[in-house]
């Protein structure tokens, strides 16, 4: 039941948010006719052999390794001669560009291989090419960037050869991306060469199959990370429209990260709150196989969702969201909408930068001061200890300690947008600019809103920060305050106190 409420508030949210109409984004509801599916033919005579290699392909695109390896290993039993289940089933271990590479992954990838090389040595010339790109890029006998290196050219180098085979294309396109440092150089952010390949690969594997989600879900990542979102724009839209088997979900969630970059926060939190509750799909099976990483993906959605709906200042839709999750969760709603004596009723004795932020809130100066010195120097290098010392300074109104902790806290997120943005339930862009206004430094304040919405774009709060500074310098802040007032669907107008 708590699926179906949490279901019905965000495509609520969806049909509230999107009253005006933006009618190039979904609506949050596919088709039921349209479910995802991947397809690879293999050298098998088995129906059984192929349709579980086809539920491993696309578990793997779903960054379900589990899932793929189970599938992949059915795939074997029904017909041990077929190679490329056992190149499937080593695959699992790295494609996921978040980990592609751990200890147990590693054996468990050279153990597969081990079991299909007498399958491979019987093989095609073709099915021989792929086993051996696998089986280089677990070669114990060189280092990880030989390893990584050598799989991306030996896959790329059968792609291009084979230029009718799209997985081969999409398949070669997350083995560059997880051999390459960056893709972009340069100020005008000029993609590499290696990142050129890649999306040529991408686009290459999308014009043999449109409906190619591992080719969208890379292709979401490649644009977002070369600062063009706006580019995955219709891939996000393909992912979006999708139904998906329990275990998908975070093909789903992906096209939130598009939606977000954009400032479509409604259609973001409708994806991801669909993707939940395919995880809680998922999760009621019983499965254990890697249910501890899609446990940690489940968190992401739901990161996701919290943003979204507290960004337009739909709190009430929060706090019931985050009642069926984790104590975190309800942690960070709490204090996103500065409800700071709940925040330290959920915390109880803990000592964290979410606690000294309340406390400095909430008034208690000595408190926050106090947990404030048993904090880590800049919260490890993420900020949050700077966040939690610009809310100290902030409570006791010394501008010039707020301004220089915020500063600090922005400086640690460098040019990392974070997925959703980075400390959401205590921004520091909001915080600056809302102290650079109580500072009287409007001018300051200004540029300040400005460049925080080209990196978030169309978030009322800071559209309303950006017109509380125009009007402080008296310019015209019509534009601003109108796309605040469109945005924010909050019960009650913001103050310069939400902020931050």
């Amino acid at each position: 039941m708590a699926v179906l409420t949490r279901r019905t508030i965000a495509l609520a949210v969806l049909a509230v948010c999107c009253a005006a109409g933006r009618p190039d984004l979904p609506t949050g509801e596919a088709s039921p006719s349209i479910v995802a599916r991947a397809h690879w033919e293999i050298a098998t005579s088995s129906p059984s052999a192929q349709a579980a290699f086809d539920r491993g392909l696309v578990m793997l695109y779903a960054f379900n390794a589990g899932e793929a390896r189970a599938a992949f290993r059915s795939a074997e039993r029904a017909d041990a001669r077929a190679v490329l289940p056992y190149v499937g089933e080593a695959l699992a271990e790295t494609i996921d560009i978040n980990r592609p590479t751990t200890p147990e992954g590693e054996r468990r990838a050279a153990d597969a291989l081990a079991r299909g090389r007498p399958a491979a040595a019987a093989a095609t010339p073709d099915d021989r090419a792929l086993y051996a790109a696998a089986a280089a890029r677990f070669d114990t006998a060189r280092s990880q960037k030989q390893r990584f290196t050598a799989f991306f050219t030996m896959l790329q180098a059968f792609a291009q050869a084979h230029p009718s085979d799209g997985t081969a294309s999409t398949l070669a396109a997350y083995a560059g991306y997880n051999a390459t440092g960056v893709l972009t150089q340069g100020s005008a952010d000029d993609l590499t060469a290696d990142a050129q390949t890649i999306a040529a690969d991408l686009d290459r594997a999308l014009g043999v199959d449109p409906g190619d989600v591992g080719a969208h879900h890379l292709r979401i990542h490649f644009w977002e990370e070369a600062h063009r979102p706006e580019r995955a724009l219709a891939d996000a839209n393909v992912l979006a429209g999708l139904q998906y088997d329990p275990g998908e979900s975070h093909l789903e969630h992906m096209a939130g990260h598009i939606y977000d970059r954009l400032g479509e926060y409604a259609q973001m939190v409708a994806v991801n709150e669909s993707a939940c509750a395919n995880d809680a799909a998922y999760f009621g099976q019983g499965r254990d196989d890697a249910q501890d990483v899609m446990r940690g993906y489940h968190e992401h959605n739901v990161d996701f969702v919290l943003y979204g709906l507290t960004t337009l200042g739909l709190n009430a839709p929060a706090r019931a969201f985050a009642a069926h999750e984790t104590l975190y969760s309800r942690e960070i709603v709490a204090l996103r909408e500065h409800d700071d004596r709940g925040v330290l009723a959920l915390l109880g004795d803990a000592v964290t930068p979410l606690r000294v932020i309340a406390e400095a809130r909430a008034g208690d100066l000595e408190a926050a001061r106090k947990d404030l010195a048993g904090l880590p120097a800049h919260g490890g290098g993420t900020g949050e200890s700077d966040l939690a010392a610009a809310a100290v300074a902030r409570a006791a109104h010394d501008d010039a300690a707020a301004l220089a902790a915020y500063r600090k806290a922005l400086a640690a997120q460098g040019a990392f947008l974070g997925d959703p943005k980075a400390h959401w339930w205590a921004p520091p862009g909001e915080g600056l600019g809302a102290t650079l206004l109580e500072a009287r430094n409007a001018p300051e304040a200004e540029r300040t809103f400005r460049v925080e919405l080209s990196r978030y774009p169309n978030d009322p709060r800071l559209e309303f920060g950006l017109a509380e500074a125009l009007a402080a310098q008296g310019k015209d802040d019509s534009a601003a305050r109108n796309a605040y007032r469109g945005e924010w669907k909050g019960e009650k107008p913001l103050t310069l106190g939400d902020l931050g």
